[in-house]
């Protein structure tokens, strides 16, 4: 019979939510059910967080706020055993539920709130947002350039962006060639500001802050601006900063640290406010997206000054910035998040512990035009885990069909399918369109096939990878 969730049924102080398929004799207490009884309440529990509800036009795709709500009620359930050490001492109970009570541990975070229904754990990580703030608030630090009042000022205006500009340059002169700050200007091509206002950017890079332990401290700050198409009295006010602190005798890895920030104006003076205090944070989890704490730069279009010192279209381009900063992103290494452990989102996508099959390719590209030389091309690019199981997992929520693609990207398209459409990724790769659409599709499908329920993602929560 097929499993489905009906209602939850109290055994002694535990709530226990019954599951059709199983012998109503053999429910009993939790606490002393048997491997196989676990095995069939959390493939219950995958069937129901994984059920596609949000209407993508032609298909259903997952609601991530149902996914977060789901995965807080299994916790729920399990929390009063895994608090048991015992629980996952059992090898057979270890392999059959561990990556399962590492997911919904890590999602149910997401959707706590205090006692006034405000959300506490907004960034995911194992601390409430506040307790992070007060953790990481010595490594965001605004230079005093960034944060006096003369450069904020004049970065509240399309019509003294380019006076800002001015100020770094001038102050660039001082420093050494090793310490000078780099500045990109560009139109995002994937979301919007965290204030929800533009997709402008200038992003500064303040490198190399030598740390008294001998670690070397760079800061990415991103100001959010109004776009040429944007009246100027938009009220853009967002900054999102990434610290990395590196450790140049531990080359291949790095730590690294978020927060936005809000440009408030009271009586005249501006004050750069962190969201991680706010009590109706517009931040989210930067994980879900940042699964390497330095994501290279895909703008849609690079911004330049013209003659009148208005923001345009930059018709030649910033390639030469783009390509140092972008250069600097694998020389980073790992990204060490302290409070969120990225193993609990899943594998990579592309993981290759068995080989994709001639029919899979066929059967995952029905509808598209795709000729046999292609599809053994197709084939031959899914092994994103060549790269990405070491470095930067591509993994729950990029790697799965979400509401976010169509809430939050512009493009309707996920950042992964579009750096895989648009050719950035594989690396060196000649596929042509056709066929990197079709790599998107066979990678989505084998990673979470919705409609068959089953894929490289659910064989990972299953324990059976």
């Amino acid at each position: 019979m097929r499993s489905r969730r009906l209602p939850w049924i109290l055994f002694g102080l535990c709530v226990v939510p019954f599951v059709v398929g199983m012998n109503p004799q053999q429910i009993g207490d939790p606490a002393k059910w048997s491997t196989s009884q676990w095995i069939a309440w959390r493939d219950d529990q995958i069937k129901q967080i994984f059920t596609p509800t949000f209407d993508s036009g032609n298909e259903k795709v997952l609601l991530r706020r149902e996914v977060v709500e789901k995965s807080a009620l299994a916790h729920a359930f399990l929390s009063q055993f895994v608090a048991n050490p015992k629980f996952l001492k059992d090898p057979a109970r270890e392999k059959a539920l561990g990556h399962f009570v590492k997911f919904v541990s890590a999602l149910h975070m997401l959707g706590n709130r205090d006692a006034a229904g405000v959300s506490t754990h907004l960034f995911g990580m194992s601390v409430s947002d506040s307790q992070y703030w007060a953790r990481i608030s010595r490594w965001m630090t605004f230079p005093p350039l960034l944060k006096s009042q003369v450069f904020l000022s004049l970065l509240s205006s399309p019509t003294t962006y380019k006076a800002a500009a001015d100020m770094i340059e001038v102050h660039n002169k001082s420093l050494s060639n090793n310490d000078k700050w780099t500045v990109a200007l560009f139109r995002a091509q994937f979301v919007k500001s965290v204030d929800d206002t533009t997709y402008g950017r200038m992003l500064v890079l303040v490198p190399n802050e030598k740390l008294s332990d001998g670690r070397i401290l760079d800061k990415w700050i991103m100001f959010a601006l109004a776009t040429p198409d944007m009246p100027a009295d938009a009220p853009v006010r967002s900054v999102s900063f990434i610290a990395t602190v590196r450790d140049p005798a531990k080359p291949n890895t790095h730590q690294a640290f978020f927060c936005d920030f809000m440009r408030d104006s009271l009586n005249g003076e501006i004050s750069l406010n962190p969201t991680l205090l706010m009590n109706n944070s517009p931040s989210k989890n930067c994980y879900e997206c940042h699964k390497s704490a330095i994501l290279p730069i895909r703008p849609k279009y690079t911004l330049q000054f013209d003659s009148r010192n208005v923001l345009r279209e930059d018709s030649s381009g910033q390639s030469a910035v783009l390509k140092q900063m972008n250069g600097m992103v694998p020389k980073y290494g790992n990204t060490d998040f302290g409070l969120l452990d990225p193993d609990s989102y899943g594998p990579t996508l592309g993981l290759r512990h068995k080989p994709v099959s001639a029919e899979s390719i066929v059967e995952w590209t029905k509808g598209i035009s795709l000729p046999p030389e292609s599809a053994a091309k197709v084939q031959a690019a899914m092994n994103c885990a060549s790269c990405h199981d070491d470095f930067a997992r591509i993994n729950y929520p990029l790697a799965l069909r979400s509401d976010q693609e169509q809430k939050s990207f512009e493009a309707k398209k996920g950042l992964v399918q579009t750096t895989i459409e648009q050719g950035f990724m594989p690396p060196n790769n000649t596929l042509n369109a056709n066929e990197r659409h079709a790599l998107w599709v066979c990678l989505s499908k084998e990673y979470l096939n919705l409609a068959k329920h089953e894929g490289l993602f659910l064989d990972w929560l299953r324990g059976s990878d």
